[in-house]
């Protein structure tokens, strides 16, 4: 699968090249976003403006990959869906567990509020 990867200071925008989401293609989104990890800040802000398509099992792996991101301490946020993708989002009740955001500024905004928020919370506020 074809990615675009967009390298910002605090976390990567990654937009996967597809149509259809099937749960083997959001396999290989979740390690895309692994293979991140080695690098910092290891936050990531997922595009995804042209799925007209999507399995259920899809939606539960990343959705998972959300958690384990969030659990190492890192943001995790998801933007900009096709109408198809966030209706079925809806249908699933899925949008809290999948972090969305209607735009890719407003995915910024809650990377850097949730920098600051573990910041704050380890004590390295100033």
């Amino acid at each position: 699968m074809e990615f675009k990867i967009d390298t910002k200071e605090k976390f990567y925008v990654v937009e996967p090249k597809l149509d259809d989401l099937t749960a083997i293609m959001a396999e290989e989104i979740a390690q895309k976003v692994f293979s991140l990890s080695e690098n910092e800040p290891f936050n990531v802000i997922l595009k995804l403006p042209e799925i007209q398509t999507m399995e259920d099992r899809a939606a539960d792996i990343l959705a998972n990959c959300r958690i384990e991101v969030y659990e190492s301490q890192h943001s995790f946020v998801v933007c900009c869906l096709s109408p198809y993708l966030s209706s079925r989002i809806e249908e699933l009740e899925m949008e809290d567990a999948w972090n969305i955001t209607p735009t890719e500024s407003e995915a910024w905004d809650i990377v850097q509020m949730d920098e600051m928020e573990r910041e704050f919370l380890n004590g390295d506020m100033a």
